[in-house]
């Protein structure tokens, strides 16, 4: 099967006018936040992984009506299509958009590049981690914050990805908590350099990128332990992933690690943000046949409850901090 190049996707789902210019918008506050000139906590939050489109939307639209009111966050959605496998298992709504089998890769672009359009139709900006480098070109005029994760931050490759988008990426720490690769990934992704790129004719070139400025560490524990806590002792922007080995892939601890990295962000002005994995109802399900509406099929995430407390908290914290020292 031949995918179309980036050009026929892309004219076929076009991103209009207002659209471009929300993007770049999101973009710039991103910019702001690194360079302090914001003052604002990036929360990048949602699903663990996309794998109903009506119910990513449902979700979108509460997610909306909770944050509008928030002053002292920015809030990205996370936006994820694909997951990194250690062993053989579902590679994503990308892959798999019907969840049988089947495959049907040009159905899971299209789809989500929809979705993602009406993510900004919405005015919500999303998040996106790149997996397969080739499929990931089909959503980057989309985008608003970018990650590389623990099995990918090791590879030159995706370093280069990084220093040539135009906008934050995150590089996890690898599977076994070494947090000095993911600062080295950062370091390389902002340096400027040469890269082989497939352009929207899907032609290969060589690409001058200028470096990413705003590349950053994603730290998000190991296989068997968490490592939230060094966040106050790292000197290099940082963002903390709540889940994943942080919460031991239990989603009833992420509320505790959010709280902790609230607290650390008044030690340490290099951590930036922070992501909570949520759904519209808490936990998971493994039974893909029969699947109850609203819970995640991967891992274990809180619901879109819990998680506006925890948004409502930690905006009325930051707000009496700032207060404080005004």
């Amino acid at each position: 099967m031949q995918l179309p190049i980036y050009n026929t996707i892309k004219k076929e789902l076009l991103l209009d006018e207002k659209g471009c210019h929300f993007i770049q918008n999101q973009r710039n506050i991103t910019k702001n936040i690194f360079t302090k000139k914001e003052k604002r906590l990036v929360i990048v939050v949602g699903p663990c992984s996309v794998h109903n489109i009506e119910e990513t939307l449902l979700y979108a639209e509460k997610l909306k009506k909770i944050i509008s009111p928030l002053k002292n966050l920015f809030v990205i959605m996370r936006f994820y299509i694909e997951k990194s496998r250690s062993a053989f298992n579902w590679k994503g709504f990308l892959y798999d958009p019907f969840l049988d089998g089947s495959e049907d890769v040009i159905t899971g672009i299209k789809f989500a590049r929809k979705a993602l359009i009406e993510l900004t139709k919405l005015k919500i900006p999303a998040a996106m981690e790149f997996i397969d480098p080739f499929l990931s070109s089909y959503f980057t005029d989309l985008i608003t914050w970018g990650f590389i994760g623990s099995r990918s931050c090791l590879c030159q490759f995706y370093r280069q990805i990084a220093a040539s988008l135009p906008f934050p990426m995150g590089f996890k720490n690898t599977p076994d908590g070494c947090i000095d690769d993911a600062i080295k990934a950062a370091i390389f992704a902002q340096k400027p350099q040469s890269c082989i790129t497939l352009n929207d004719d899907g032609r290969l070139n060589v690409t001058r990128a200028e470096g990413n400025p705003f590349a950053h560490v994603v730290l998000r524990g190991s296989y068997t332990k968490p490592n939230f806590a060094q966040a106050e002792n790292i000197n290099f922007p940082l963002l903390v992933d709540c889940s994943h080995g942080n919460s031991q892939k239990n989603a009833n601890n992420q509320k505790q690690v959010f709280l902790n990295v609230l607290n650390a962000t008044q030690k340490n002005p290099a951590i930036i943000g922070v992501m909570l994995e949520s759904n519209l109802y808490h936990g998971n399900q493994k039974n893909k046949k029969n699947l109850l509406p609203g819970i995640s099929i991967t891992d274990s995430c809180i619901s879109l409850d819990e998680t506006e407390k925890l948004l409502n908290f930690a905006d009325s914290l930051l707000y009496q901090w700032q207060y404080q020292h005004q």
